[in-house]
């Protein structure tokens, strides 16, 4: 896998270079594209590099590096394009991924292919419909956190009455409560993991309905957004764990699909809460989340059902 990751992380950082000096969107295409690759054998070496039952705990860790980059990143990088320009930014995120290179080439043992798959093996686990049911619970769960996430800075301001300000505190608080909703995770995950995942989804949907009706108090809802940016991270280590469960025979296409899955459901989410906002207005944004949840758990519970206790109660390693 390292050789995989390095040339990853070159991709990465030539594309940004290429990118700063031609202004070419073409290869920043390359670099993003790339990502998903990367965190995609990341979580496959972390699960792999520890014992079955320290798996979700290995993934974990991965995933807070995830969630620590997506909420330093983002402010970090309009920061340094404010005080300089989004060229210099670029560049400055291009030395980022060279130092990410350099971490994968010192740290991460060679860990030579035992077993070399073809794509055709690979893809016939489509044809398993736990994986489908599997896929389209993390759809739904994922749509359901990021389709109200989408419109949650337009809701901060227009009906918590938030200032610019504490909105960005409270998008912040969100970001940050998403690394220790990651920790929690993996930990519950290691112990309890039919419980945890079953409950969830309950969980979340109190908590769309706690903030639908008391969403417009100010400092309630920052609390509101603590309790959720946990529940998120949470989710996380949910979706990647629910999949990869049960393509546990090709764990590199198992987290290919992971990150897929977690993308469509954002995008078709984000669409049908825009529609709730059109219809009913952005208070009622989270109704499109409640809708999104309650979808999940039955095809949750369809998984837990075809599933063995048993076998759920032991941790896949490929988690």
């Amino acid at each position: 896998h390292q050789p995989s990751l390095e040339r990853y992380s070159k991709t990465c950082y030539f594309s940004r270079q290429v990118s700063f000096v031609s202004k070419n969107p073409l290869p920043l295409g390359m670099g993003s594209m790339s990502n998903p690759v990367y965190v995609s054998l990341s979580f496959a070496i972390a699960s792999s590099s520890v014992s079955e039952k320290e798996a979700p705990k290995a993934v974990a860790k991965v995933m807070v590096g995830v969630s620590a980059g997506m909420v330093l990143g983002v402010p970090v990088m309009s920061y340094i394009a404010n005080l300089f320009s989004l060229e210099i930014a670029m560049l400055a995120f291009a030395l980022v991924n060279l130092i990410a290179l350099a971490l994968t080439i010192i740290y991460v043992p060679s860990m030579p292919v035992k077993e070399k798959m073809s794509y055709g093996s690979q893809l016939k686990i489509l044809k398993d419909i736990n994986l489908w049911w599997a896929l389209i619970a993390v759809i739904l769960l994922n749509g359901a956190n990021f389709g109200v996430y989408s419109y949650l800075a337009d809701y901060l301001e227009r009906v918590s009455l938030l200032s610019t300000e504490f909105v960005s505190i409270t998008l912040l608080i969100f970001g940050l409560a998403n690394i220790l909703g990651n920790v929690i995770a993996g930990r519950l995950l290691s112990q309890r993991p039919l419980s945890f995942v079953g409950i969830y989804p309950f969980l979340l949907t109190v908590l769309f309905l706690v903030m639908l009706f008391l969403g417009n108090m100010g400092f309630v809802i920052m609390g509101i957004v603590l309790i959720w940016g946990i529940l998120v991270g949470c989710a996380a280590n949910i979706n990647q764990y629910w999949i990869t469960r049960v393509a546990s025979n090709v764990p590199d296409f198992a987290n290919a699909l992971f990150l897929v899955a977690t993308n469509v459901g954002t995008c078709i989410a984000a669409f049908v809460c825009g529609i709730f906002i059109d219809e009913f207005g952005i208070n009622n944004v989270v109704l499109g989340g409640i809708l999104f949840t309650v979808l999940s758990i039955g095809f949750f519970f369809a998984g837990i059902k075809k599933s063995p206790k048993e076998k759920m109660l032991k941790v896949n390693k490929a988690v």
